[in-house]
Parts: C-alpha cells; structure tokens; sequence
C-alpha cells in the first residue's frame, strides 16, 4: 500500500493516484503488529476517502489490501466492490484466521477476478460465488493486436465487462493498469 512504482506516470497521463497517509511500498517495518497498525491507519483514510469521493467501484487487488479495505468499503459505502487475485492462496496456510475473514469476505463481493483458472478453483474452495468469477490473463501483447478483428474482440470484451460489473459506458473507466515483468500492459478492465 503506497503510491507505487507507477503513480508519476499514471498522474502524467491524468489519473489521480492517492495512498494513505504514512504508507511506504514494500514496508515491513515492525514486522506483524507494524503491518497491522498501518493497515488500520490505511482502513480509516479508506474510510474518509469513500465517504468524500463516493466512487462507484471499490477494486482490492493484495490481500492486506483486501483484509484492510473490504471492510471498510461494506461499512461505509455503497460502491460496487471487487477483489482481484494473482497467485495460489499458498499463503493462507500462514495466517489461518486471516484465511477465514477473507473468505467471509468473497462473498460481500460483486465481482472476483484472477489471472489463472487455478487461481480461481481456489477462489471456489473458498466459498467464492461462481457466478461473480472472471478470469483475466496476465498481459496483453499489443503487437498481436491491429486494426483488425482482434482489436474489435477486444473492445467488444471491454463492453461485455463493463455490463458484467455494471459499468454504465458514460463512467470514464475504471482502470487497474500496470505492466507485468515483461513491459506488457497488464489492464484489469479496459475502458
């Protein structure tokens, strides 16, 4: 939870970034208790920025991001809410109360997503609504795409996911956009 590698350049291209206050990326500081005081300092920041803003989509993506903010959202929001997953839940096996509260969680969801059909089966296990999963594949290679029909498939996948998490086609674009390892654009949605 910070600004992240990305803010200037998303800030550059008119996005406006915002992070909690105090929150540095990749900070371990103080190991399980420091994690968890700057997760609740975040959730209370969440909290002022949803009642603020009042945006139409929540998006959680890491799972402290998920543990922190989905709570929050579900108390002080009306927002869509979503959760995106890109790895094995291998890590619960560390955390089992953690485990539990985020599977108590999948089901406050309006949409889960993972980048791999394996991520999500482990969504199901978990008690994730099937109907409310999507699988989204790490990365586009834009050199695939022209102005050919595969550019249209990928419009016309763009318009059935907005329809999927009642995106109205007048909001702008709910955008989680970052570049894999390999310099691919890596979109959640495209808007």
């Amino acid at each position: 939870t910070g600004r992240g590698a990305l803010a200037d350049r998303f800030e550059a291209a008119g996005i406006r970034v915002i992070a909690p206050p105090g929150s540095a990326v990749g900070s371990r500081a103080g190991g399980f208790a420091g994690r968890a005081g700057r997760a609740a300092r975040a959730g209370l920041s969440l909290a002022g920025f949803l009642r603020k803003w009042r945006p139409a989509i929540v998006h959680f993506f890491l799972p402290e991001a998920y543990l922190a903010g989905a709570p929050v959202a579900l108390l002080t929001s009306g927002a869509k809410r979503m959760m995106s997953r890109r790895s094995l839940n291998d890590y619960q096996a560390k955390w089992p109360l953690l485990a539990r509260i985020e599977r108590a969680l999948h089901g406050c969801m309006h949409a889960l997503s993972g980048n791999a059909q394996a991520v999500l089966d482990n969504l199901v296990a978990e008690g994730a609504p099937r109907e409310r999963l999507h699988l989204i594949r790490n990365g586009i290679d834009l050199t695939r795409f022209g102005a050919g029909g595969e550019m249209r498939r990928l419009q016309t996948s763009a318009s059935r996911s907005r329809s999927n998490f009642f995106i109205s086609a007048s909001i702008g674009a709910v955008s989680e956009i970052g570049f894999n390892h390999s310099g691919r654009i890596q979109p959640a949605f495209t808007a």
